[in-house]
């Protein structure tokens, strides 16, 4: 059951993220023909084109966390690193990823899951930094002033919560909690949660 929700997850998230990724795409070159055209570059043309562009980035970083991941995909660390602004929709959060290599796309799904679960507690923003760990996992790491914590949330991702329940609580920006802890059960890995005062820590 877990991996048929998961599958379904994956499955509406490369439909949504497709179908909203052309029109994107769309804008942005309009807005280019129209400067080759002859209209300036104003302060209202900017923003759309800033706009469109910071959009369709969320949009591609949601199509590698929510959408279906192929086993034997690699991700370059250069989309990765590309990908990393986007964790953060109003550029408050510094984000610092320590890529080697390409990683398998099922890999590479759940280390960006498991950045968008930390940056749910940082809403005054903050640093966030991924990195291998020395056994061969990953650490991902949230530092921030006024770090929010909420138990129930963070539960989803550990043992004691069946990976198919769906708490009420629950909003639909939580949704990386319970696709993470279902990505991660398909790779066989446990996430484990840690925090204090300012910090808080992801391993898996």
């Amino acid at each position: 059951m877990p991996d048929r929700l998961a599958r379904l997850a994956e499955l509406l998230g490369s439909r949504i993220c497709h179908d909203l990724i052309s029109p994107l795409g769309a804008i942005s070159n309009g807005l280019e023909l129209m400067e080759m055209a002859g209209a300036g570059p104003g302060q209202e043309l900017s923003l759309v084109e800033e706009s469109a562009r910071s959009a369709s980035l969320r949009i591609r970083l949601y199509r590698m966390a929510f959408g279906t991941a192929i086993a034997d995909q690699t991700v370059s660390r250069a989309e990765l690193q590309e990908l990393a602004p986007a964790l953060s929709a109003e550029g408050r959060i510094e984000v610092a990823l320590e890529l080697r290599e390409a990683l398998p796309r099922p890999t590479a799904k759940l280390l960006l899951l498991a950045l968008l679960c930390a940056a749910t507690a940082l809403p005054r923003g903050g640093h966030l930094a991924a990195r291998r760990a020395v056994a061969g996992g990953w650490v991902v790491e949230a530092h921030g002033d006024r770090l929010k914590f909420e138990p129930e949330t963070w539960a989803q991702l550990g043992p004691d919560v069946p990976p198919t329940s769906l708490p009420h609580s629950l909003s639909p920006a939580q949704v990386q909690f319970l696709l993470a802890r279902l990505v991660a059960l398909q790779l066989r890995r446990e996430i484990t949660v840690a925090h204090g005062e300012g910090w808080l820590r992801l391993s898996f």
